[in-house]
């Protein structure tokens, strides 16, 4: 029998029990995330895309953990059939990173080559700070403004990944500074180790979409979302426009 969509979410949500329960099973749990973040978020709906990554650079994140961070990303600009561009009909991608405060380090308008995305990507820093979440989706609106390269009309989607491995600590209320970014963008979250903390994985919930699971991905460590990207590569055989 044929798995919906929602069936995956619920396969998904219990082998991520299992693993916490006895630590078994995680590369299947991985496998299956790699499956649900590529038909979910990198093939989504085929019109362009604004994507804007939100990464947190706070004091728990180790410098090596950035490095899987980078090494994640540039990985996953390789996966979008569509590749990125300048052009209309092009997707375009911004970064931000954020620990007490938010940077926006490549904008939408910027150039889209996938060189020139990846060099971007390589220039994230640890900041080694609070994790100011509520700030840094506040700021995030901003990256969606047409002066920033963002476009707002009929054929283009918005879309926004919050990349974190904690609880917002500082800056205000998650929930509605996410309700105010869902305006103009649909909110995605990847969470590290949320787990095994029930308050940090009720409060990425609440950032994500609607407060809707399929909008949230968790995984065990920095390097899980490194190899799932490297998983999906694999799973594409050298076709990046193949479905898996």
């Amino acid at each position: 029998m044929e798995l919906t969509r929602t069936g995956l979410v619920f396969l998904f949500l219990f082998l991520v029990m299992i693993d916490c329960a006895s630590g078994q099973n995680v590369g299947t749990s991985r496998s299956i995330t790699a499956e649900m973040f590529d038909e979910a978020f990198i093939r989504g709906s085929g019109s362009p895309k604004d994507i804007l990554v939100i990464v947190d650079v706070s004091v728990s994140v180790q410098e090596k953990d950035v490095q899987n961070i980078k090494n994640g990303l540039k990985s996953m600009l390789d996966l979008f059939c569509e590749g990125f561009g300048n052009n209309p009909t092009d997707n375009r991608l911004a970064l931000m990173q954020f620990s007490s405060d938010p940077v926006l380090t490549h904008k939408l308008g910027s150039s889209q080559t996938i060189a020139d995305l990846k060099a971007a990507v390589n220039r994230l820093y640890p900041m080694f700070g609070y994790t100011c979440t509520a700030k840094a989706l506040a700021f995030a609106r901003d990256a969606f403004r047409s002066e920033n390269g963002g476009r707002f009309n009929s054929t283009t989607t918005s879309h926004t990944l919050l990349i974190t491995d904690g609880m917002s600590n500082c800056g205000g209320d998650v929930r509605h500074a996410s309700q105010q970014l869902q305006e103009v963008s649909t909110v995605w979250a990847v969470g590290i180790n949320a787990t095994e903390n029930s308050e940090a994985l009720t409060g990425l919930t609440s950032i994500v979409t609607t407060e809707d699971p399929r909008y949230l991905f968790t995984l065990d460590t920095f390097l899980d979302f490194e190899n799932v990207m490297e998983a999906i590569k694999d799973k594409r055989q050298g076709d990046v426009c193949m479905v898996i």
